[in-house]
């Protein structure tokens, strides 16, 4: 059962990295790297805690790890991608 859990992960990280290269690929490069990093570091937090817990289910606690460790992750690596991409132009 755990086998096949990581497998749909899998698939839906595939299909939320690939529809949100199509969507920002017309915005450049830029807007893409914010879109991804926003969208991943929750996700990736929420879907970790799921398969620790082999639930996958929208309860209180795994929206709130998602939260408080997600959200900042993003917010310092996308802050960090501003910093390094404004010095190379």
């Amino acid at each position: 059962m755990l086998f096949f859990t990581k497998i749909i992960l899998i698939v839906i990280f595939i299909l939320t990295i690939s529809a949100t290269y199509k969507k920002a690929q017309k915005k450049g490069l830029r807007s893409y790297h914010f879109v991804v990093l926003f969208l991943l570091s929750p996700l990736a937090v929420f879907f970790d805690y799921s398969l620790q817990h082999q639930a996958l289910s929208l309860d209180m606690a795994a929206l709130k790890s998602a939260v408080i460790y997600g959200l900042p992750l993003a917010l310092i690596l996308s802050l960090f991608l501003y910093i390094t991409s404004g010095k190379k132009q």
